[in-house]
């Protein structure tokens, strides 16, 4: 059986959401999507090159197990539609915290190239969610999630760490 460690963590998370009900929302969310990963993966063992995969897709299998726990009445379309938006709305909040270590004007300027491509693949899927009218056919607690979690624009959201995570004390 293989067991994958995470490593600690060297400060809490910032608050998700001032709301107690969209955080335990998300906290169950990726509960249900650790237990269901660790399950998968302890299908296989140590030397099976299988394993390899899937660690490589876990953050997207992660995302999607989330999208499905929080928005089971929408439709797949759609929840592929959030995991991708979320896929990049994360991936442009890891770019944008990882702009301030590049030392050079080269690094640097590579970096802001690659934060200019994610924010227009984040507009775009933005866009395209936005276009689907899913906030029109969701609960008033799905909808501050939705605009919280996937619709915000990283960096303008205070709170969010892009993690579903419990505040460590």
């Amino acid at each position: 059986m293989t067991t994958i460690e995470l490593p600690a963590r060297a400060k809490a998370p910032a608050k998700v959401s001032d709301d107690a009900r969209i955080v335990e929302l998300l906290i169950a969310a990726a509960e249900y999507a650790a237990f269901a990963m660790d399950r998968l993966i302890k299908q296989y063992d140590e030397e099976d090159d299988q394993l390899r995969k899937v660690f490589y897709e876990y953050v997207a299998l992660t995302h999607g197990l989330e999208v499905n726990f929080l928005f089971p009445n929408v439709t797949q379309r759609e929840r592929d539609l959030l995991v991708a938006l979320m896929g990049a709305r994360n991936a442009l909040l890891v770019g944008m915290n990882g702009l301030r270590q590049w030392r050079n004007d080269a690094q640097k300027t590579d970096h802001e190239s690659v934060i200019r491509q994610l924010r227009e693949r984040f507009v775009l899927l933005r866009s395209e969610l936005i276009s689907a009218k899913v906030k029109e056919r969701i609960s008033p607690i799905q909808q501050r999630v939705l605009e919280q979690e996937f619709l915000s624009v990283p960096g303008h959201h205070n709170g969010h760490t892009g993690f579903f995570t419990k505040e460590q004390s």
